[in-house]
């Protein structure tokens, strides 16, 4: 398929999935071996104002902002300022807990990884409404939580987007400059991201942009605001081992510590430092990372030895960005536009043994989730709206279909094999009843 023949085909399956999901606004690019191949923005920006996207218009890119809190770990790693086996404790002598004497063991490597031990909170979203502005406040909100740990640091995973936020703390009292700072003269100044920024405030008066929120004082965990220019010269860093452009970002052994496949969070993948690592994506190994806030989905995935690279930003908090990303591998190579990169076997599971992980689970973070069986099928409830259905795949492992893409839902189960946690977005949430 030439280039006019995969372009065409990609933007019909574009236009029919923003209009499917009603996506106001995207910018999607494609490189290949650091080489813009396609780059375009579709629809607005601002529906209401008739502003259209661009490839220079201004998204948020939320917990993608994870991948730039990990390389500033790492840089201060290679500077002598600290070493991921460090305890948090060594910079944070605030952090504690009130269920469980584990605090002091937890290090930088398990706030990177999301095996703290700690379960989904909302720490930062209440310290926000109740006007919290430092990091020393957030701690001492933290430690006032009743709520049981999952397990021992570096024995369970769930993705916590407070950790990543006390690693911005940690990057703080580490190198003696703000968050944002830092992240600004060690990261987007050397890439040559010139339009992205914490704050907007920096833009000065750059008005190609979606509607976006200020999130201070808390940025490290999804604070960034970035173009899709910026973003695909960003993942040159992930393709060449550290290089974008002239400038060395990270030693090569340093991205290679970030991408090493840690704790498994999808039956297909496992996160390292602010990246999740796909191991067998059509033979090669893919990188990447999501992000979603209020008016906000975003997408970027890297496949190193194939010398790809791709980004989907967009501005609804739900849309499908990673099939958005995704469709621009498989057009470029000859396959569907709504390809999938695994097939999954279905599990022989008697009917009877479905009512084992009925029930109510929810999480501190807000999430509320109801499993039902319904005519011999489990079914998802998300706070009592949107529905899926669950196809078993393993021994306590579901299949399910969300914002376009295959996730795959786990169900824990405690020594006496009672169900009391399912994992699934990558968060571990407790059964309730």
């Amino acid at each position: 398929m030439n280039s006019q023949e995969w372009i065409a085909s990609y933007e019909e399956f574009v236009r029919e999935t923003m209009m499917e999901r009603k996506v106001p606004g995207a910018a999607i690019g494609v490189a290949k071996d650091g080489q813009l191949v396609y780059a375009k923005g579709f629809g607005y920006r601002d529906a209401e104002q008739g502003q259209v996207a661009t490839v220079d218009t201004l998204f948020g890119i939320a917990s993608i902002t994870k991948s730039f809190t990990a390389i500033a770990i790492m840089q201060l790693q290679e500077a002598g300022k600290l070493t991921v086996a460090d305890p948090v404790s060594r910079f944070l002598p605030e952090f504690h807990v009130k269920t469980g004497s584990g605090t002091e063991a937890i290090t930088i490597h398990n706030f990177l990884t999301h095996s703290s031990g700690l379960p989904p909170l909302s720490c930062v979203d209440e310290a926000l409404k109740i006007g919290m502005n430092t990091y020393e406040e957030l701690m001492t909100y933290m430690a006032q939580l009743e709520f049981p740990i999952l397990g021992a640091p570096g024995t369970e995973f769930s993705y916590s987007n407070d950790c990543y936020t006390l690693l911005g703390a940690i990057i703080e009292r580490a190198s003696g400059k703000p968050y944002s700072t830092y992240v600004k003269e060690h990261i987007l100044q050397p890439a040559g991201m010139q339009h992205s920024c914490f704050s907007l405030a920096e833009l000065h008066g750059y008005e190609d942009r979606t509607p976006l929120f200020e999130t201070p004082p808390f940025q490290s965990s999804g604070g960034l605001k970035s173009t899709l220019t910026d973003m695909m010269r960003y993942t040159e860093l992930f393709r060449t081992k550290g290089l974008i452009g002239k400038e060395r970002i990270l030693r090569t052994e340093s991205v290679q510590q970030m991408t090493t496949p840690y704790f498994r969070c999808e039956h297909n993948q496992y996160y390292g430092y602010g990246i999740a690592i796909t191991p067998n994506f059509y033979g090669a190994v893919m990188l990447g990372h999501s992000g979603s806030e209020k008016g906000i989905q975003a997408y970027m995935s890297i496949i190193p030895e194939n010398g790809l690279a791709a980004v989907a930003l967009t501005n609804l908090s739900g849309s499908p960005a990673p099939a958005l990303a995704h469709g621009t591998f498989h057009c470029l190579e000859n396959r569907p536009a709504k390809s999938t990169h695994v097939t999954y076997k279905e599990y022989d599971l008697p009917p009877d043994r479905l009512l084992e992980y009925a029930g109510e689970y929810g999480s501190m973070e807000g999430i509320h989730l109801q499993v039902s069986v319904d005519a011999g099928t489990l079914i998802v409830t998300i706070d009592h709206s949107d529905s899926f259905s669950l196809k078993a795949i393993d021994e306590d492992v579901f299949l399910t279909n969300v914002e376009g893409s295959d996730q795959t839902v786990r169900f824990i189960r405690d020594g006496s094999q009672t169900v009391i946690r399912m994992m699934g977005s990558y968060r571990q949430i407790p059964k309730r009843v």
